[in-house]
């Protein structure tokens, strides 16, 4: 039980939460429902290239089990950035973390690190397909990076893959695979790939709702692809990719495993490389995270994931130092370095 009554507590909270979006010139509200409010916010931004403002606020809006936050900050009245989260355990995540390539929310040119600054939720978000590095400082940590492989279209892709050993397994791939048909772009196939993909990997059902609806939406826009592999009227495997840059990047990928004989993600990505070329996109990201991928392409850029703590858990930690010496029996061990991890925030409104 704590030492410091909980109306200290909550005053101390919301003293902190204000101090710290003024130190960077802020303000800032939460919102726990979506509000006209940030409509109007929205429409001050400009839209995330892979997540116009509409698809923005459903991926916003709370549904289901899991919790969101939508938090609003302001310079003079003028809106900075709409920050949307989702609940990640303890922690908080962008709504757009892992599904939508690029920046993770809507904001000003050069004030995120200000806006992470600014915000009371602890929150990991990821960084990747971004122009520029990640923001970084004592609270806006980035993990070590990880590469991530692309394949440019304009390049030789049979000399790279005969470079990593690759080509003789894809030619073979292709002649065990004759007998199948593929399909782009057909009707159905981004959700049914998506469904299995989810369902082989875990993905909560919320979390696949979310990418789902992304589908959707960039379908409508021409900008979402599937690449489906069809043994008769049998869907066998299939990739989706978000068009992003003149790249395709490359989303959710299954394939049924009674059919491992035919190398089918072989054969799945040799058709994927050759539609892109085709139609004339600029390259192929597979990704990273798997050794595999660096067989398929070169290393083209690199995926962070940024670990965000703010100011009010730090300064939490610091108030309870004392009181958990007090507390501590004579004699006991212990550097007495405090705990910096923090629960979620209790939902309290920012003043």
């Amino acid at each position: 039980m704590s030492l410091i009554p909980g109306v200290v507590r909550r005053a101390l909270k919301r003293g902190v939460r204000r101090w710290a979006a003024r130190r960077e010139g802020l303000r800032v509200w939460e919102f726990p429902q979506w509000s006209a409010a940030l409509d109007d916010a929205l429409q001050a931004l400009p839209p995330l290239p892979n997540c116009p403002h509409d698809l923005y606020r459903a991926l916003a809006e709370p549904r289901g089990a899991v919790r969101k936050l939508t938090f609003l900050a302001c310079e003079r009245d003028a809106p900075v950035a709409v920050v949307a989260l989702r609940a990640a355990g303890d922690d908080w995540e962008p709504v757009t973390t892992w599904i939508t390539p690029g920046l993770p929310f809507p904001h000003v040119a050069g004030g995120i690190r200000r806006v992470l600054h600014a915000l009371p939720a602890p929150m990991t978000l990821a960084w990747w397909r971004c122009a520029d590095e990640p923001p970084r400082s004592r609270r806006v940590v980035p993990a070590a990076p990880e590469p991530t492989y692309r394949l440019p279209c304009d390049a030789d892709v049979e000399a790279v893959w005969r470079e990593n050993g690759l080509l003789k397994n894809i030619r073979n791939t292709r002649r065990r695979c004759e007998q199948f048909r593929v399909a782009v772009d057909a009707d159905g196939d981004a959700e049914w790939t998506i469904r299995h993909w989810g369902e082989t990997w875990r993905v909560p059902a919320e979390r696949l709702d979310d990418v789902l609806r992304v589908a959707g939406a960039l379908r409508g826009l021409a900008r979402y692809h599937s690449l489906v592999v069809y043994d008769g009227e049998r869907r066998i495997s299939g990739i989706t990719n978000i068009e992003d840059g003149g790249d395709l990047v490359g989303q959710a990928l299954w394939r049924d495993r009674e059919y491992d004989r035919f190398s089918l993600g072989a054969f799945m990505f040799d058709r994927h490389v050759a539609w892109a070329v085709e139609h004339g996109f600029r390259g192929v990201d597979f990704g990273g995270s798997v050794p595999y991928k660096e067989r398929w392409a070169p290393v083209g850029g690199r995926k962070y994931v940024v670990r965000v703590t703010p100011l009010e858990q730090l300064v939490g930690a610091v108030v309870r130092m004392p009181w958990h010496a007090a507390r501590r029996p004579r004699g006991a061990g212990g550097s007495g370095t405090p705990d910096m991890a923090a629960p979620a925030l209790d939902g309290e409104r920012q003043d």
